[in-house]
């Protein structure tokens, strides 16, 4: 009766709750590297946002000056 107890656990242990617990370490692990991922594509956007908007206005002023427009100045 007893090995049978032993066995049952057994199954239980290593049958039921070490692959659950895989498959919930996996998708932690994905939801992980999604996020990694998508925060350095978010940095990269923004980082670029920022300076295509620095450099139109530069470029506005830069252009704006030779056109002779003061309203920059």
């Amino acid at each position: 009766m007893k090995k049978i107890k032993r066995s049952e656990n057994a199954l239980l242990t290593y049958g039921v709750l070490v692959p659950v617990g895989a498959v919930g370490a996996l998708v932690c692990l994905l939801v992980f590297v999604v996020t990694s991922i998508f925060s350095v594509l978010t940095f990269i956007f923004l980082l670029v946002c920022g300076f295509s908007s620095l450099m139109y206005g530069l470029l506005s002023r830069a252009v704006g000056h030779f056109m002779g427009d003061r309203q920059h100045a």
